[in-house]
């Protein structure tokens, strides 16, 4: 079996390998002969092209020299001037067709292709003239129509030598795609130094906030902080205990909510009236109690205010139930006598001395100076952590995208440069 194997499989052919910076050099190795070739093909299609040029400039001239003797002025009259015309679209169309000096076959390639088209422009343009000119100069019209016809050929012969030519008709795909694959390389590259570097940059920083946060563990485990915690849960006792006070006060006013709703309504409609002060303190005392009292400590103007309550609910202008009636006005008077100074306003003021106090001695610390210091260099520290780990991330995710898209790239480089040097080539990136 190895036997026949030997005789009728085929070798798998080697690739070429080589280097994407070595690929301009390749490319003009393996293709120097076709690119010859190409340059003796067109240079030969230039030169029937300008002889061409010149024979249609003499059949021009020719033209011009003969006259018509047809004997019907008429007719002759026609013929004049679409002879004088067909001449002068013919000198302008020589112009057009005039070959570039350069020899650079990009050059030619798109002198050939925008030629071939102007010629079949020109000819569907001035055919009117050129059919009413052969009417008395056949022999002058045919030698230069066989003329065009054999620029036609002409150019039609270098098309098909430039497209013949593979290595030509790929090279500005393999420029293009060489360059685009180059700098997608470049690309991937430098997002890997930028990733290793910025990868540094976040284990400094999270060497950075891991020493701050051990900082902070060893100043709040310190003598020193102990006291802070003392001093902190002394004040939210407090705190616990103000909170307390200010329900406490508020709800002194749950139980005649109904009939301080009722007068504020009775005071807006004009059916009642009080001072301005009082009216405003009313307002107040709806939306917060525990405010209206600390802006009158002693309870002067709201026991005046209560009493005006009062006094509206005696006149009927507070409507309420007999029994409510009654259950009210207790409630009224019950605060007209409560000691809201001793009671409410000392009690606050005392819890505040307190706090205040506390608040000093605690800034005092440098302890708690320090944690606050501390903390804002652990928050400033997290940021700049996030911050890095962010930009790491983008950058990583883009590398994968650039690395996803080398390989197909690279497959149709390799196909590309393969059909044009005629064997199998492998690119090295």
């Amino acid at each position: 079996m190895g036997f026949f194997q030997g005789i009728f499989s085929k070798k798998a052919e080697t690739p070429a390998k080589v280097n994407l910076s070595e690929l301009n050099a390749f490319m003009a190795s393996e293709t120097g002969q076709q690119g010859k070739a190409l340059e003796v093909a067109v240079a030969g299609k230039l030169s029937e092209v300008k002889h061409l040029l010149n024979e249609l400039r003499s059949g021009i001239e020719k033209l011009k020299s003969s006259d018509s003797e047809s004997g019907n002025k008429r007719l002759e009259k026609i013929v004049s001037t679409a002879k004088g015309n067909a001449e002068r679209q013919l000198a302008s169309l020589i112009q057009k067709l005039e070959p570039p000096a350069s020899a650079d076959l990009s050059l030619v390639s798109r002198y050939c292709s925008s030629a071939g088209i102007i010629l079949q422009q020109e000819i569907n343009h001035f055919g009117k003239n050129i059919a009413y000119t052969s009417i008395s100069f056949k022999q002058e019209i045919k030698h230069l129509g066989l003329l065009i016809r054999q620029l036609q050929s002409v150019f039609s012969e270098m098309q098909s030598s430039f497209s013949s030519a593979k290595h030509f008709s790929l090279s500005s795909s393999i420029d293009s795609m060489a360059s685009g694959l180059g700098k997608k390389i470049q690309s991937t590259e430098r997002l890997e130094r930028e990733i290793s570097e910025i990868g540094e940059s976040a284990a400094s920083a999270n060497g950075q906030l891991q020493a701050l946060q051990a900082k902070l563990a060893s100043l709040r485990e310190s003598p020193a902080f102990r006291k802070i915690s003392g001093l902190n849960e002394e004040k939210a006792g407090l705190l616990h205990s103000k909170q307390l006070a200010k329900t406490e006060t508020i709800d002194l006013f749950s139980k005649i909510d109904k009939p301080l709703h009722r007068m504020q309504g009775i005071v807006r409609a004009g059916k009642f009236q009080i001072s301005s002060e009082l009216a405003l303190l009313l307002d107040e005392l709806l939306k917060n109690p525990f405010n209206a009292l600390r802006r009158d400590p002693k309870a002067e103007k709201l026991k005046r205010l209560l009493k005006e309550v009062q006094l509206a609910i005696e006149q009927g202008l507070i409507e309420l139930k007999d029994r409510e009636r009654e259950k009210r006005l207790s409630a009224l008077q019950e605060l007209i006598s409560f000691d809201f100074f001793g009671q409410c306003f000392w009690k606050f003021n005392e819890i505040d001395s307190k706090l205040a106090a506390l608040e000093k001695e605690l800034n005092a610390l440098p302890a708690r100076k320090q944690e606050e210091q501390l903390l804002k260099s652990l928050n400033d520290a997290k940021k700049g952590l996030q911050a890095v780990q962010e930009s790491l991330g983008e950058k990583k995710a883009l590398l994968k995208q650039l690395q996803g898209e080398l390989p197909g790239l690279k497959q149709k480089l390799e196909t590309a440069v393969s059909d044009a040097a005629g064997k199998k080539v492998e690119l090295q990136i």
